[in-house]
């Protein structure tokens, strides 16, 4: 299974992470085999499985054609910081940011990842 690996508690502290709501988005290069509505994906945060999730749907547009809502519901940004921060994530300037596709992807948790290491096994609260 795919994944999506969050490094940042975007949208709060780790206590507030959007990863822990039931329907989320984020906002990556565009990569119509890896984001495709329907699909389940990993999502890790920091490298670590914390949940899997369905892909309910992946908005392809440029950065510039997102909503500054979008961005701050996503980010915890507004546009403009958003794109400051998108331009420092990809090492890229905003122009040239801008004139690539990036996929908007929205998530609705399916479950829970419990790791008991100790035991190796890994359980799965669902989600109703």
């Amino acid at each position: 299974m795919d994944s999506i690996n969050f490094s940042h508690p975007w949208c709060g502290n780790s206590d507030h992470f959007k990863i822990h709501h039931q329907r989320f988005t984020t906002i990556r290069k565009h990569n119509p085999k890896k984001y495709v509505k329907g699909r389940s994906i990993g999502i890790c945060y920091r490298e670590k499985p914390v949940k899997i999730c369905t892909i309910k749907n992946v908005d392809t547009c440029t950065l510039q054609s997102i909503s500054g809502r979008t961005f701050i519901s996503d980010t915890g940004y507004n546009k403009t910081e958003s794109l400051k921060i998108f331009s420092k994530m990809y090492n890229m300037s905003e122009a040239a940011l801008c004139s690539i596709m990036f996929d908007v992807i929205y998530l609705e948790t399916d479950c829970m990842l419990i790791s008991e290491s100790a035991k190796s096994v890994q359980l799965c609260l669902k989600f109703s």
